[in-house]
């Protein structure tokens, strides 16, 4: 396994490379920011595309709209386009989870020292009706405040 920081810095000009980048990345090692074995709560593994079922996500939703909860944006300072890919209920000032209560089941058994097989087994026979979300436009796209 090779050491990275947790953001590091990465050429990518395109939506496909992200996703290659991605891809390869998930594939090829395991990127372990933990501390002693617990989570280090970096927010490394906060993600804008996370694995959820239909019921976590009419659940989310619910406690999204209930709480009044407002989406967490992250502001480069670059000229130009970016892509936000982190999560959007992160609030990495105070390191807290906005729908921590609601939160995925991914996100309750997910550590970053476990191959996905060890994190699909916590999850148990739900993860087999897991589909990727792309989780900002799911609970804060355009279409979700009818502006398309």
């Amino acid at each position: 396994m090779r050491a990275r920081t947790p953001f590091q810095t990465v050429n990518i000009h395109s939506l496909g490379e992200v996703r290659e980048f991605l891809r390869e990345s998930m594939e090829s090692e395991v990127h372990d920011f933990t501390q002693n074995g617990e989570c280090s709560n970096c927010g490394a593994c906060c993600s804008n595309a996370l694995p959820m079922t239909e019921t976590e996500i009419r659940n989310i939703r619910r406690y999204v709209k209930r709480n009044g909860i407002r989406e967490c944006k992250r502001f480069l300072p670059v000229n130009g386009p970016t892509l936000d890919l982190t999560c959007p209920f992160r609030d990495n000032t105070g390191k807290t989870r906005a729908i921590y209560p609601a939160r995925p089941a991914v996100c309750k058994h997910f550590q970053c020292d476990k191959s996905r097989a060890q994190v699909a087994e916590d999850i148990g026979p739900d993860a087999k009706e897991m589909r990727l979300v792309n989780v900002r436009e799911e609970f804060f796209g355009e279409a979700r405040h009818g502006k398309r």
